[in-house]
């Protein structure tokens, strides 16, 4: 992946196809980055230790992109849901995450477009550092820096608007359980203190020799 990035996306942004801008604002940055008006699919690139154009590449890096998309969900289910099945937590994870990124972000979004949203952000800034770092292009490391801690910034809060959304679903429910159980105690005691009141009755009409019916 860093070396397609590097040598297709990388290349883009020098010849001027595209700006940094424009790279770092697109909300589909895997589908900017592979679009036909943006690649130059005619270049090559070390894909494994194996020659391949662009064109090829991003066909076989969205199927390998897809694959890392699920295992990194399952992974993070994991962590966030411990007491839960792998295929329960997963499914909870790709519920929370839309409902997250929505809050703070405003668009309705799947689960799995914004974790790849995250890799492929995180893997452009990495080949991009890297790059400029050989390269010496100290102003395009500066821009790259000053993007990784906005994305950083970004992901930081989406993370914490999940772990919210869980924890006011965990609050209503103890809320509930807490309020039922309060209407079922109520009834109880208005039960007994119905009972007490008719047994108070029958011993004050036993004991003056009263016996209703008779």
């Amino acid at each position: 992946m860093r070396s397609f990035l590097q040598n297709c996306v990388i290349f883009d942004l020098q010849i001027g196809k595209f700006t940094y801008e424009d790279l770092f604002k697109a909300p589909d940055l895997w589908g900017f980055i592979t679009s036909k008006e943006n690649s130059v699919k005619s270049r090559m690139y070390d894909h494994n230790g194996a020659m391949e154009t662009c064109a090829a590449g991003t066909v076989k890096l969205s199927t390998e992109l897809n694959g890392e998309v699920d295992s990194a969900l399952q992974q993070l289910s994991k962590f966030i849901y411990p007491g839960r099945t792998s295929t329960a937590a997963k499914q909870q994870l790709v519920n929370v995450i839309p409902v997250a990124y929505e809050t703070l972000v405003g668009i309705s979004v799947q689960a799995e477009d914004v974790v790849k949203q995250g890799m492929v952000a995180n893997l452009m800034l990495d080949a991009a550092q890297e790059y400029t770092a050989s390269t010496d292009a100290d102003a395009a490391s500066r821009a790259f820096a000053e993007a990784r801690m906005q994305l950083t910034t970004r992901q930081t809060l989406m993370m914490s608007s999940m772990q919210a959304s869980t924890w006011i679903g965990y609050q209503k429910t103890v809320w509930l359980l807490i309020l039922t159980g309060a209407l079922l105690l109520q009834l109880l005691l208005l039960c007994f203190q119905a009972g007490l009141k008719s047994s108070l009755l029958l011993m004050l009409l036993d004991s003056s020799g009263c016996h209703p019916g008779e």
